[in-house]
């Protein structure tokens, strides 16, 4: 007897929360709920999406990696591509990577902008690309660009001053 109550409870609390859910998925889009989250806990950017106009990708949709860049620099959040400092704290990893980048590589293109003033190197946020291809609509293919900053926390030999670890 007493397991035949214990099992009509059960049900009636599975059709409360089903009730219950229902009527939240109703009132608040899904989609609305998982932004709010994102929003709250600061994992939102409100980046500028672009369409293609030109075939074979017309209207599809993209986000350039300069715009979302700009994005982050806007909401004070670059720390994700310098290794959790702010651009202000980075400054000085910076120029001291790009020195040592100049030594490895002196012929690269943007030492003219640096050279005449254009640019600073403590502004200069070094990157790593990859590129792929993906698949689109029936089978078409697309190119996949992504990217990841190519300053981090440090290992433990940066620690003892091994300095820094370059993939070239």
């Amino acid at each position: 007897m007493f397991e035949k109550g214990r099992e009509r409870l059960k049900w009636v609390f599975l059709y409360v929360f089903f009730i219950y859910v229902s009527t939240f998925c109703t009132t608040v889009s899904q989609e609305d709920a998982i932004i709010e989250v994102f929003k709250r806990h600061r994992m939102f950017y409100p980046v500028e999406i672009t369409h293609r106009e030109d075939p074979p990708l017309q209207n599809i949709p993209w986000i350039r990696p300069t715009d979302f860049i700009r994005t982050m620099g806007e909401m004070n959040d670059l720390t994700h591509i310098l290794g959790g400092k702010s651009l202000k704290d980075a400054e000085h990893t910076l120029v001291d990577f790009w020195s040592k980048y100049r030594a490895i590589c002196p012929s690269h293109q943007m030492w003219d902008d640096i050279d005449q003033g254009r640019r600073a190197t403590k502004q200069c946020v070094p990157l790593f690309l990859h590129g792929d291809e993906g698949t689109t609509y029936k089978q078409g293919g697309v190119f996949v660009l992504s990217f990841q900053g190519s300053i981090g926390q440090g290992t433990t030999k940066t620690a003892k001053g091994f300095g820094f670890m370059c993939f070239l």
